[in-house]
C-alpha cells in the first residue's frame, strides 16, 4: 500500500514537471514574440522615432523582461520543490545505492542527486533566463541605435 502511494506521487510528480517544462517553453516564446512585436512595429513606421516614444518602448519591452523573469523564477521554484519530491522517493527506491539493481554500479548517475537541490539547474529555466536578458538588452540596443 505504502509502494503503490509513493508510485502515485512519484507518476503525477514526473507530470506536472513535464507540464511545467511545456509551460516554459511556451511563456518563453510568447514573451519573445512581444518582444518582436514591439521591435516590428517600432521598424515598420519608417520614421525616426523620438525620445518620449523610444523611452516608452524600452519601458515596456524592460517590463515584459521583468515579468518574464520573474514568472520563470516562480516556476523554477515549484519545479524544484516537485523535483525534491522526486528525488526523495528515488532516495527510498535506493536508485543511488551501488550494486541494488545493476552489479557494480547505481542506477542513476551520482550527479542527479542534487536533482531537487537549489544547485541543479534545469536547461529549460536557464534558457529562459538567458534569452529573455539577451532578447530585452538587444531591443533596447534596437531602439536607441537604429531607430
Amino acid at each position: 500500500r505504502r509502494v503503490l502511494f509513493r508510485s502515485r506521487i512519484y507518476t503525477t510528480a514526473v507530470a506536472e514537471m513535464q507540464e511545467f517544462r511545456s509551460t516554459m517553453a511556451k511563456l518563453l516564446t510568447g514573451f519573445m514574440t512581444i518582444m518582436l512585436l514591439f521591435l516590428g512595429w517600432a521598424v515598420s513606421t519608417q520614421a525616426k522615432i523620438d525620445l518620449s516614444r523610444q523611452l516608452a518602448l524600452c519601458s515596456g519591452i524592460l517590463v515584459v523582461t521583468v515579468v518574464g523573469l520573474y514568472l520563470t523564477r516562480t516556476l523554477e521554484r515549484y519545479f524544484l520543490d516537485i523535483a525534491g519530491v522526486i528525488s526523495r522517493i528515488d532516495k527510498v527506491h535506493g536508485a543511488f545505492e551501488i550494486g541494488r539493481y545493476l552489479e557494480g554500479e547505481s542506477l542513476y548517475p551520482e550527479h542527479w542527486r542534487q536533482f531537487g537541490q537549489k544547485s541543479w539547474r534545469e536547461p529549460i529555466f536557464r534558457l529562459s533566463y538567458i534569452a529573455l536578458v539577451v532578447m530585452g538588452l538587444f531591443s533596447i540596443f534596437v531602439v536607441f541605435v537604429a531607430l
